[in-house]
């Protein structure tokens, strides 16, 4: 997932079990190759400690809050497999819509 500092969702890749870190989706999707070298990039550092990410990373995990104040997210999807992205694209499209209006 993609925010700005505006916590507002700007890309989300497809969904995938829990077991797979995130560093790995990330290198396997290829996603940091579209983005230009002079558009700064901060990943998610949370488990090296690294104190001046902590803004950044704050901006994320407010994002990811708001997108779960819809409840499908939450809670125990028993729904196709197919539509769990198509759900998380709805809830990201929810949060930003709430950001306009607040």
């Amino acid at each position: 997932m993609i925010c700005n500092k505006k916590r507002r969702i700007l890309c989300v890749s497809p969904t995938h079990d829990g077991r797979i870190h995130d560093k790995t989706q990330l290198e396997k999707s290829g996603f940091l190759n579209r983005i230009p070298d002079d558009v700064p990039k901060w990943l998610d550092k949370a488990f090296q400690g690294i104190q001046k990410y902590t803004n950044y990373r704050i901006k994320v995990e407010h994002a990811i809050c708001g997108i779960k104040r819809l409840r499908c997210l939450t809670d125990v999807f028993r729904g196709k497999n197919d539509i769990d992205d198509t759900l998380f694209r709805v809830a990201c499209g929810i949060w930003n819509l709430h950001l306009n209006f607040a």
